[in-house]
């Protein structure tokens, strides 16, 4: 037969929850601190800046390719193998 909690004691349960997650988020937060030296809050800063880094490289290789197909497009003097085949 299960027991029916009271409101009180629902809170009770989820405030003690929550102080075990920010244990384990502080806990967390120092082993990031002494293994890579930087914190949770700067690993994610760094890692969001590295995703915008590569994009930013993918977009540019993307142009470079197409600016080289456009140059190159109709060019007989162009190397066969740079020429589109359209």
């Amino acid at each position: 037969m299960s027991k029916t909690k009271s409101i009180t004691e629902l809170v009770e349960e989820l405030q003690n929850e929550n102080e075990s997650l920010k244990m384990l988020a502080k806990l967390a937060n120092q082993y990031c601190k002494s293994e890579f030296g930087y914190d949770v809050r700067q690993l994610h800063q760094l890692i969001e800046k590295f995703n915008a880094y590569e994009r930013k490289q993918k977009e540019h290789m993307q142009n470079k390719q197409q600016h080289i197909q456009q140059a190159t497009k109709g060019n007989p003097h162009s190397p066969s193998f740079m020429r589109s085949a359209d």
